[in-house]
């Protein structure tokens, strides 16, 4: 009965657990003496989710081209024109879950449990936390960061330093693991006290923070032999890391993207064309897991993407958004920290760019595109993987088959995670950037399937895209040493 319970509250925090708290507000944290450390964890872990699975993967999934802004509503036209200040508040939920909420739940931790594979998994959940706050932001508050009193008004630190920072946490913590610790004292709603999980998504983790560091040229040497010796070992997590308290089909106890995007409003996400139309070049039949076919217009029965940026503008004046291909919403659907498939997908390119393994990339590269396959019960893995655009045996030489994997990843990671697809494309430069909206209308037929459109209308001007998002709004009000803010289209320090 307990469990149920805990259950229950857990799903309902799934949108009320963090609010418009603020790290610099030092806030009196709920829990003190009295909240068993049991019950903290799956705090932090729903403040995480929070984040990752809604604010977060709802802004860059438009960003990475997954959906348009539908033609019947007007909700989230800034993100699919590129209208953004440094006044939207577009992050200060995330700097809120992750700050006052997840971090400071992983403190009180800390300070109450000498159990060590409870502190691991909380490193290791403060690690991705802090390492998609980077990607999203580049500068983020570390060194001085959840100090309670001592430092209200926390620094920001580069992105290099934070990555560093939280690859010696993951060090350290797994080094004063204590085999005397038989189990987890928390409830734990990733890996179910799973131990092995929690190194294996810290092993990920790491295999992610690597391929970063050594792209922006950070020790290169040091951190490619590190990325070999994690591979080498082979110790990863099976299934997909991702949290699922029991999400039900009930208001406030579903999915968080769920609640947001479908039952708090209308729907207001269509199909983008370059997702749609890669995935009906390749015959995809995971298209249906995602996607609706058009109900009107000229292509009712099929399915139809939008091209993006279009919403609102001279000769794209869409009186029924049922011509574009809605999006299936599922209310129980888990959020996804890390996916099977974008750890065989992040090993085929490890394999193949520093073993010089065609074998094991190709048999890493089939795997991924199995589990992603798998995670969604969609049928026809094999044959998918047998056709020419698709097969690892049909692409002529590295490049291309390298270019296959990042494409795969690409639609693997639609409807999981959008956020690392967004860290992805921006790393990997794949999808590549063709043509401008406007181009792409006087002649479609120079468009590859695939590639991405700069939208129609871009608010940052002719070919330019963001590449982080703003710093808090209430962190810039309340702390003088949030630094001056970056332009939109300035990368995070690993995207060189």
């Amino acid at each position: 009965m307990k469990k149920i319970l805990l259950l229950s509250a857990i799903g309902l925090a799934t949108l009320t657990g963090c609010g418009s708290l603020d790290i610099n507000e030092d806030p009196n944290h709920p829990g003190g003496q009295k909240v068993d450390v049991s019950l903290i964890m799956p705090a932090a872990q729903n403040n995480v989710a929070v984040v990752a699975g809604d604010g977060m993967y709802n802004v860059a999934g438009f960003f990475v081209q997954y959906y348009d802004q539908n033609p019947t509503a007007n909700q989230y036209n800034k993100y699919t024109w590129y209208q953004l200040t440094a006044d939207d508040n577009i992050s200060d939920r995330w700097y809120s879950c992750i700050y006052a909420g997840a971090l400071q739940d992983i403190e009180e931790i800390k300070t109450k449990t000498k159990n060590s594979y409870d502190l691991f998994a909380a490193t290791a959940l403060r690690a991705y936390a802090l390492q998609i706050m980077v990607d999203a932001t580049g500068e983020t508050p570390y060194t001085e960061a959840n100090k309670g009193s001592n430092i209200q008004k926390p620094k920001y630190d580069n992105g290099e330093t934070v990555y560093a920072g939280i690859l010696k946490e993951l060090d350290d913590a797994e080094a004063a693991l204590n085999p005397e610790d038989i189990a987890m004292e928390s409830n734990d709603l990733i890996a179910k006290g799973d131990i092995n999980q929690w190194k294996g998504f810290a092993n990920a983790l790491r295999v992610r923070m690597y391929l970063r560091m050594i792209q922006a040229g950070i020790d290169v040497a040091d951190y490619t032999a590190k990325l070999k010796n994690v591979v080498s070992k082979g110790e990863f997590f099976t299934g997909n890391i991702e949290y699922q308290p029991g999400f039900l089909d009930e208001k406030n106890r579903d999915n968080p993207w769920y609640e947001a995007n479908k039952r708090q409003l209308a729907p207001n996400h269509v199909g983008a064309y370059p997702i749609i139309s890669y995935m009906k070049i390749t015959d995809d039949p995971r298209i249906a897991y995602t996607f609706t076919k058009a109900t009107a217009g000229d292509n009712e029965g099929q399915y139809v993407g939008l091209l993006p940026g279009t919403h609102l503008q001279t000769g794209y004046t869409y009186k029924d958004n049922g011509v574009f291909s809605s999006l299936n919403y599922y209310p129980t659907k888990a959020v996804e920290f890390f996916t099977q498939a974008e750890l065989q997908f992040l090993l085929s390119e490890v394999y193949l760019k520093y073993f010089n393994d065609e074998a094991k990339a190709k048999a890493a590269y089939e795997a991924g595109v199995k589990a992603d396959f798998e995670t969604r019960k969609i049928d026809g893995a094999d044959e998918f993987l047998a056709q020419s655009r698709t097969s690892w045996d049909a692409q002529s030489g590295n490049d291309a088959k390298l270019k296959l994997v990042y494409m795969q990843k690409w639609v693997a990671l639609l409807y999981m995670d959008h956020m690392e697809a967004w860290s992805e494309q921006r790393r990997t430069n794949v999808p590549s950037w063709g043509l401008t909206g406007k181009e792409f209308e006087a002649d479609n037929t120079k468009y590859v399937a695939g590639d991405l459109i700069y939208p129609y209308r871009d608010d940052l001007g002719s070919k330019a895209v963001p590449l982080r998002v703003f710093y808090s709004t209430s962190s810039k009000n309340l702390n003088e040493n949030v630094p001056e803010q970056p332009a939109l289209t300035t990368p995070v320090f690993w995207d060189k």
